[in-house]
């Protein structure tokens, strides 16, 4: 695990079903580090921008976001009349502000009035007009469901806690592992649907994925 190419001494990466992903790293070097960040997970590479940052004991803590740290800002008041003011208009015109980039994969209209409040974030916005979003792995936030795919690279659950819908997997497919993604196995029951995985990494150097889990297999 990397940022920017500096290897990740210790810390972890959460991927949510919807929203941003967040992570906190300690990094082998107390240099200076961009804001635009490359994190690296084996086969997965994620586009994200630091957010706080600072040396420390000899190596510099980071904590990044998904994308381009924009929506956690707060917004210009900004009103729109129109026979039909449409979704991509309102988030495309709030990605420019802020400086992420947005893709509504199916466009609707939000009706002949709306208004951009002065006092809400981005992300506020989003959730009040856009309801599932996330950000994917080019930095580019998704309005719309992630996609749906059964995991067929080679895999092993080294430890089910399907009480508590956990599951640690050992893998080098990290891309695959995503949420909205599926999976079966002989030690689990039915099909089980990804919500949201975590990549950790120690100070000896083991990369652990843990999946938060919903479906069947979650008994």
């Amino acid at each position: 695990m990397s940022v920017n190419g500096v290897r990740v001494v210790s810390g972890s990466l959460t991927i949510p079903a919807y929203g941003a992903w967040a992570a906190d790293f300690k990094l082998a070097t107390p240099d200076p580090q961009t804001a635009a960040a490359s994190v690296v997970i084996g086969n997965l590479t994620l586009t994200g921008t630091a957010i706080r940052t600072a040396p420390y004991a000899g190596a510099r803590e980071w904590r990044g976001v998904a994308g381009y740290a924009g929506w956690r800002k707060l917004l210009t008041q900004k009103s729109y009349g129109n026979t039909n003011v449409m979704l991509s208009m309102v988030l495309g015109d709030a990605a420019s502000e802020l400086g992420e980039k947005v893709n509504v994969q199916n466009d609707v209209a939000l009706g002949t009035g709306w208004n951009v409040l002065g006092t809400q974030t981005g992300g506020e916005l989003l959730y009040q007009c856009a309801g599932n979003w996330y950000v994917d792995a080019s930095g580019v936030t998704q309005i719309g469901s992630r996609p749906s795919a059964q995991i067929a690279t080679p895999f092993q659950v080294i430890d089910d806690r399907s009480g508590y819908g956990l599951f640690d997997i050992a893998t080098e497919d990290y891309a695959s592992w995503q949420p909205g993604a599926t999976f079966t196995a002989p030690t689990v029951t039915g099909t089980v649907t990804i919500s949201s995985v975590t990549y950790t990494t120690n100070n000896e150097g083991i990369m652990r994925l843990s999946v938060l889990a919903v479906g069947e297999g979650v008994q």
